[in-house]
């Protein structure tokens, strides 16, 4: 985890956050209708919910305001926490809306048993590098839910997770983040090392193909275009692929429950 955290807070380096800007784009682009609806399934007002490996905490502010739970963002490095805590302190509204952070590792979570009402994770595990870690934080999850709770699992597609793998080789590592490259299965195949943990809903989720055509038009980012092309091509390599196998155009979800 040593290796993630130092990754990540190179990563952070990179992003200015704005809060309230990134929670209108989120609910009003049409790629987030999907996502939106399906979190909408499993956390309810005045919950008390766990976003492990939360960052600057853009899912923490999209939890609390949207769907008025009480979040717990937990995060490996704790420079993006400080900027989330400034925010907050700022945001009279915010203030009222439940949001507390820490630092910490989701395989080692500081938290007593049972006492969430779902744990979330977006784009998290792919960037362990060992699967035992992988096997850890899902059973720190687990430990943490309360029985019937859920846990709730998005990451991104095999596509774009095979091209951060591709650049890294590439250029010997001086460019890109590791991921591993998931499928749906695979994902589903790892949960039963997991005792007490049900797979109740698994599937895919919005590419995002409109945000991604809007930024290269509004940019005009050679960056964004060549990312378009890569993933138009692959669009096409998985229309061939689904007809064997999973998909590996879409991100991927799933929503575990909590049996014992």
């Amino acid at each position: 985890m040593e290796k993630v955290a130092e990754e990540w807070s190179k990563a952070w380096q990179r992003v200015k956050p704005d809060y309230d800007k990134d929670f209108y784009k989120e609910l009003s682009s049409p790629d987030s209708r999907e996502s939106l609806k399906l979190l909408g399934k499993y956390i309810k007002k005045d919950q008390l919910i766990l976003e492990a490996g939360c960052g600057y905490g853009h899912k923490c502010v999209l939890l609390s305001r949207y769907y008025k739970a009480n979040v717990v963002g937990i995060d490996i490095v704790v420079e993006p926490l400080k900027v989330l805590m400034n925010y907050l302190g700022k945001n009279p509204y915010q203030q009222s809306s439940q949001i507390y952070v820490c630092g910490g590792d989701v395989t080692e979570l500081p938290f007593c048993n049972n006492i969430f009402d779902a744990v979330t994770s977006f784009g998290v595990i792919e960037h362990f590098r060992d699967v035992l870690e992988v096997i850890i934080a899902l059973k720190e999850a687990q430990r943490v839910l309360k029985i019937g709770s859920h846990l709730i699992i998005i990451i991104p597609n095999f596509a774009a997770t095979f091209r951060n793998k591709l650049v890294m080789a590439l250029t010997g590592g001086r460019f890109g983040m590791y991921h591993k490259p998931y499928t749906r299965l695979v994902l589903i195949n790892l949960l039963e090392n997991v005792k007490g943990l049900q797979v109740v809903e698994s599937g895919f989720l919005p590419f995002g193909f409109y945000s991604l055509i809007l930024e290269v038009v509004k940019k005009r980012s050679i960056e964004k275009s060549i990312y378009l092309l890569y993933h138009a091509l692959w669009g096409v390599l998985n229309f061939m692929l689904k007809l064997i196998s999973d998909d590996y155009q879409r991100p991927i979800y799933l929503v575990v429950r909590k049996v014992e």
